[in-house]
C-alpha cells in the first residue's frame, strides 16, 4: 500500500514540475514576443521621424529658394536607406542660376571604330570634322539632316586632334603617327607634313596669329611653326618629360606648358629661355584641356585622381590651386573638357559614357550628370550659339545636345 502511495506522489511532483516549466517556457515566448514588438515599433517610429524631419526640412529650404538635390540610394529594406538632401546657395545673383536641362536634337553613326575627336570647320555653324579610331577623317553637315560631305583618310592610327579656325585658311589633323598634317580647307588636300620624328602630344594655334602653332612634343620640347611659309620658327627646350599641355595666357605674348616631369614653364613668344619654372605635382598627369576661363583661371584635368583642378593664370600668380571638382571618372582617358563661359558651366566627359556638369564658383560635384554613351565620351565640342554642344565617342556615334 504505501509503495503505491510513494509512486503515486512521486508521478504527481513529476507533473507539477512539467507543468512549471511549460509556464516557463510560455513566459519566456511572451518576453521574447514582447521584445520583438517594441523593436519593430521603435524602428519605425525612427524611421518616420527621419522622414518627418526630411519633410519638414524640404519644406523649410523650399521657403528659403534654397537649392535642392537629392540622392536616393537603397530601397527601405536595407540599412543604408537615405534620402540625402545637398543645399547649395546661390551667393552670387549676378550669374545664372542652376535650372537647365539638356535633351538629346539628334544623333548619328559617325565611325564603326569609334569616334576620337570633334572639331568645328571653319566658321560654318552647322558643319564639323571628326576623326575616328581608324584614322579616318569625316566632314558633316547636320543643318536640316545629318549629311555626309566628304570621308577621307592619311594614316590608320587614331586621330588625336583636329584644329580649323574660321580666320586661317588651314585644317590641322594630328594622330599617333609622328606627323602633323596640315590641310587645305576647300580642296582637302595636304598642303605640307610637319615631321621631326617625335610623337606630338599637344597643339596650340595662336589666337592673334592664326597662322603660328605651337606643338608639344615626347621629347619635352615646344615647337613652333610657321604654317604661311612651311617653316621651323623656334624650339623652346627646358623640360625633362613629356609636354602634356600648352595653355596661353590673358596677355597674349606668354604661354606655359605643362610637363611629366611635374613642372610647370612660363614662356614667351619668341623666346626660347624659360622665364619661370613652377613646381606642381599634378602638372605630370593633365590631358590637353587646359584653357583659359573667365577670370583667367586654368582649367585642367588631373587624370591620376579623376579630379578637374582650377588654377590661377596670371603672371604674378601662376598655377595655384583655387578649386578641385570631382564626380566623374577618368582613369587616364583623354577625354575632354568644355568649358561654356555664357553659361559658366564645366563640362567632361567620363569613361563609363556619362556627361557631368559643374557650376563655376559652386560646389565640388556636379550639379547634373547624365548618361550619353554606351562607351567612353572621349570628344566635347561647343557650338558658336552656345545653345547646342556635341559629344563623341568610342561607341562610335555623335549626339547634339540642346540646353533648354
Amino acid at each position: 500500500m504505501t509503495s503505491h502511495c510513494f509512486y503515486i506522489t512521486q508521478s504527481s511532483q513529476k507533473v507539477n514540475e512539467m507543468n512549471n516549466n511549460k509556464r516557463i517556457s510560455k513566459k519566456v515566448f511572451n518576453n521574447i514576443l514582447q521584445i520583438s514588438i517594441l523593436k519593430y515599433l521603435l524602428s519605425n517610429i525612427i524611421f518616420l521621424r527621419k522622414l518627418f524631419f526630411n519633410l519638414s526640412s524640404l519644406l523649410i529650404f523650399h521657403a528659403l529658394n534654397i537649392e535642392l538635390f537629392y540622392k536616393s540610394i537603397n530601397s527601405k529594406t536595407n540599412n543604408t536607406d537615405r534620402n540625402r538632401i545637398i543645399k547649395t546657395v546661390n551667393f552670387d545673383t549676378t550669374k545664372p542660376l542652376s535650372n537647365f536641362s539638356v535633351a538629346i536634337k539628334n544623333n548619328f553613326l559617325s565611325h564603326i571604330s569609334g569616334v576620337n575627336c570633334i572639331g568645328n570647320f571653319l566658321n560654318k555653324n552647322n558643319m564639323i570634322l571628326s576623326g575616328g579610331l581608324n584614322g579616318k577623317i569625316k566632314l558633316w553637315d547636320f543643318r536640316n539632316k545629318v549629311c555626309l560631305i566628304k570621308c577621307f583618310g592619311f594614316t590608320k592610327k587614331p586621330i588625336t586632334h583636329i584644329l580649323s579656325r574660321p580666320d586661317s585658311n588651314h585644317i590641322i589633323i594630328n594622330g599617333i603617327e609622328k606627323k602633323i598634317l596640315v590641310l587645305d580647307p576647300y580642296t582637302f588636300r595636304k598642303k605640307n607634313c610637319l615631321n621631326i620624328n617625335k610623337n606630338f602630344t599637344s597643339i596650340l594655334l595662336l589666337k592673334n596669329n592664326p597662322n603660328i602653332l605651337f606643338t608639344g612634343c615626347s621629347d619635352g620640347n615646344i615647337y613652333e611653326w610657321d604654317l604661311q611659309y612651311n617653316a621651323l620658327k623656334n624650339t623652346y627646350k627646358n623640360h625633362l618629360g613629356k609636354v602634356t599641355t600648352i595653355c596661353p595666357l590673358k596677355d597674349k605674348d606668354y604661354f606655359i606648358s605643362a610637363s611629366e616631369d611635374k613642372t610647370f614653364g612660363l614662356w614667351k613668344v619668341n623666346t626660347t629661355h624659360k622665364i619661370k619654372k613652377i613646381s606642381r605635382t599634378f602638372a605630370g598627369s593633365i590631358n590637353n584641356s587646359s584653357i583659359p576661363f573667365l577670370d583667367s583661371s586654368l582649367v585642367c584635368h588631373h587624370l591620376k585622381e579623376n579630379k578637374i583642378i582650377i588654377a590661377t593664370n596670371d603672371l604674378n600668380n601662376l598655377c595655384n590651386v583655387k578649386q578641385q571638382l570631382n564626380g566623374h571618372i577618368v582613369n587616364n582617358f583623354r577625354c575632354d573638357l568644355m568649358v561654356l563661359e555664357k553659361k559658366f558651366l564645366i563640362i567632361s566627359g567620363d569613361i563609363f559614357g556619362k556627361i557631368h556638369f559643374w557650376l563655376w564658383n559652386k560646389r565640388a560635384s556636379p550639379v547634373k550628370s547624365m548618361i550619353a554613351h554606351k562607351r567612353a565620351s572621349t570628344s566635347l565640342l561647343s557650338h558658336y550659339s552656345n545653345d547646342l554642344f556635341l559629344s563623341g565617342s568610342w561607341d562610335g556615334y555623335i549626339k547634339i545636345w540642346q540646353f533648354n
